[in-house]
């Protein structure tokens, strides 16, 4: 503390006031020849074994999360596709579609799990499973929230959901019904070459083509100066019958393959 001065600085008074706030103060010019401050001291924190954080969250808490994510709908893929009987390598695609999902955007775990078992069942196996039946599987599946899914996911991945179909599925179905001849294989292949080669029936679907070209294959070699034996009669009905497709599906493709197709056939 700063002594009293014997004389004001400023107009050489002598007589001072004494105050707890100031200090001393001139009597005659109220000069604060002294101020006292007080400061307030805190002691450092000390951290205790009681005290308790919060933690925020870090780099490595969004990637536990999302890992713990896509375990958990891989977990439902594969409940739900054994309940429904979708084959195993759709189950091993689906849980490439939900991951991808997962990373695109927040879904509801359930229907994210089913929606993805569908569309690798109707983009990559050649067994379809109606939708019906992923439906009345389950009684908690509402149908429009399930449709709805299924676009939103279409369109957040941009996946095609046309029947990938193997033509070994309907040409087998043929080979049951007609036998095997070798004719009529030389036949589908050369057919199979100008459609694909003039893009004839581009608005027409796999399962129709296919089923159009064992048509005219099985007509052509079973066909004896333009009569069907009794042996084989390969007929449009029994053709719908065969592959699953209407007669007139099939006649309209038939019909547009043989107008623009010429091929050589030795027999």
């Amino acid at each position: 503390m700063i002594k009293t001065p014997e004389a004001c600085p400023v107009c050489g008074g002598t007589e001072f006031i004494k105050t707890p706030e100031a200090g001393e103060i001139c009597r005659t010019c109220g000069y604060e020849v002294e101020r006292k401050t007080q400061i307030s001291y805190k002691p450092p924190y000390k951290k205790t074994e009681d005290t308790t954080y919060i933690k925020g969250p870090t780099l490595e808490s969004p990637k536990k999360y999302y890992e713990n994510l896509i375990q958990q709908v891989y977990d439902l893929i594969q409940k739900y596709g054994d309940l429904i009987g979708v084959p195993p390598q759709d189950v091993t695609v689906a849980k490439k579609i939900s991951e991808l999902a997962i990373r695109r955007g927040r879904w509801n775990k359930n229907y994210l799990a089913l929606t993805s078992l569908y569309i690798a069942n109707r983009h990559n196996s050649i067994i379809e499973i109606p939708l019906k039946k992923y439906i009345e599987t389950f009684d908690w599946v509402e149908k429009k929230k399930l449709r709805r899914t299924i676009r939103r996911l279409v369109k957040t991945l941009r996946v095609n959901l046309n029947y990938r179909l193997d033509e070994r599925e309907i040409y087998t179905k043929f080979y049951r019904e007609y036998g095997w001849d070798d004719r009529t294989i030389h036949i589908i292949k050369e057919l199979e070459k100008v459609v694909k080669k003039y893009g004839i029936a581009r608005n027409k679907s796999p399962k129709t083509l296919h089923a159009a070209i064992a048509y005219i294959a099985y007509k052509m070699v079973y066909t004896d100066n333009g009569e069907t034996s009794r042996k084989h009669r390969v007929t449009l009905k029994r053709s719908a019958e065969i592959s699953g497709v209407s007669e007139s599906t099939i006649r309209e493709a038939v019909r547009e393959i043989l107008r623009k197709t010429v091929i050589t056939v030795y027999l």
